[in-house]
């Protein structure tokens, strides 16, 4: 029997939702594979085990990380998971195409770098704004900005990024400008 690895409880599981979300069974998916028509099922009803190779191969397939199916190819053992949040975003991701969960991880990858940036120096009366290009800017508003109207906080920040983008489209003056006739 094989370990359970994030949202695949095993690796029959694992090869049927892979070959699924690819549009294939695991008879179409070994000959894509170029490895005979019965290999995947072969596999996956646990009469062999896949060398290592050949897992690398399936998981280069999918674009999937190779740890992953040799761990539940049994070369490896699963890393062990302290958080439930780790294991609900496994089962939730699982389910999803491949590009939408390369969408998860460019999140994933925004929260990241969006709380690592410095924003304690913030003060009551001023927002934080992250612009769409990745710069940021602080506003001092008038009042408490949680007690702003909706409206009012949309002017605010729209004029924020009205004046951000007119900085940016300034022509910069240089000390060495010449007349050209």
């Amino acid at each position: 029997m094989t370990p359970a690895f994030g949202p695949f409880k095993s690796l029959e599981h694992y090869l049927q939702v892979r070959a699924r979300d690819h549009g294939h069974n695991l008879s179409s998916l070994s000959e894509e594979l170029g490895y005979g028509r019965s290999y995947l099922h072969s596999i996956s009803s646990g009469s062999f085990r896949p060398s290592v190779k050949r897992c690398r191969e399936i998981a280069d397939y999918f674009d999937d990380h190779p740890d992953i199916i040799l761990t539940l190819a049994g070369f490896r053992e699963p890393p062990p998971t302290a958080d439930p949040m780790v294991d609900a975003i496994n089962r939730i991701t699982s389910s999803l195409s491949p590009h939408l969960r390369q969408t998860v991880l460019e999140f994933v990858d925004f929260l990241k770098a969006r709380q690592a940036r410095e924003t304690s120096d913030i003060q009551p009366r001023q927002v934080y704004v992250e612009l769409p290009d990745g710069d940021s800017m602080t506003l001092d508003v008038e009042g408490d900005p949680l007690m702003l109207s909706k409206e009012n906080l949309r002017l605010t920040l729209r004029a924020a990024l009205n004046a951000a983008l007119a900085q940016r489209e300034e022509p910069k003056e240089t000390e060495d400008t010449e007349d050209v006739e």
